[in-house]
């Protein structure tokens, strides 16, 4: 994983090329977990976006019943 960034992110991460001599088993197992956890930001975000479009489509309807249910008398 050289030159790696993630799309997802609102902040580019860059992590910069490392020679494969000076990759240490450590070193390794911290660039899986940085990819792992930019999976998970990723999804996250994918997600995020998925609920923004149902509160754009939500947002109108509660307005509508709010109105109404003000409206009426008690």
């Amino acid at each position: 994983m050289q030159g790696w960034h993630s799309e997802g992110m609102s902040e580019r991460i860059q992590l910069p090329d490392i020679a494969e001599e000076v990759q240490t088993p450590l070193v390794k197992e911290l660039l899986e977990i940085i990819e792992r956890l930019a999976q998970r930001v990723r999804q996250q975000d994918e997600r995020i976006a998925q609920l923004k479009d149902e509160i754009a489509v939500l947002k109108p309807v509660l307005r509508y019943r709010r109105g109404r249910e003000e409206a009426s008398p008690v």
